[in-house]
Parts: C-alpha cells; structure tokens; sequence
C-alpha cells in the first residue's frame, strides 16, 4: 500500500511521493516522531526522519483536554487489518 497524491492544496504531500516505499517499511518497525501542541492544534510528523505532515487545525478543540495522555490506535480496513492479525510498538517514549 502506498501513499496517494491529492489535488487540494490544504492537503497536498509535503514530501516528494516517490519517496513513500524507501521510508515505510511495512513488515519492519518504523520510526515515527509526531509533535502535537496548541489548541487549535499544530501537528507535524515524521517517519523515519522525513517531514510527511505539517497542519494546523482550524478550530480550537474543546472536546478534548488541552494536556493528557496519548493514544496509539490502529485503524482498521479491509486492506490494512488482518483477521486475528497484530500490531507491536517499542522504545515509545
């Protein structure tokens, strides 16, 4: 599975595509590094070592707490989740 180009500017790749399968490794761990702060919150991603999202929100959030703990989540699909498949996180700090 690769990563899809769109053409709205808000949500046009801020890395070169080509890229995707030379820093996702699908059957290997992966180093991601994420950075959330503010309200409306400010996000930016990177996978092994590359900058794949910068965004911004556009309303502040007052569903949630401003501070708190982290969630990880695997979302689920018809091509991304196995039945009675797995899922491993290490070195989450």
């Amino acid at each position: 599975m690769g990563a899809t180009a769109v053409k709205d500017p808000v949500l046009t790749p801020i890395f070169d595509l080509a890229k995707w399968p030379t820093i996702w490794k699908p059957t290997e761990f992966n180093e991601i590094r994420a950075r959330v702060e503010g309200n409306p919150p400010h996000m930016q991603v990177w996978i092994s070592g590359l900058q794949v999202m910068d965004y911004t929100d556009v309303m502040k959030r007052t569903e949630i707490a401003e501070s708190g703990p982290l969630a990880i989540q695997v979302h689920g699909g018809p091509d991304r989740w196995k039945a009675n498949g797995s899922v491993q996180f290490r070195n989450i700090a």
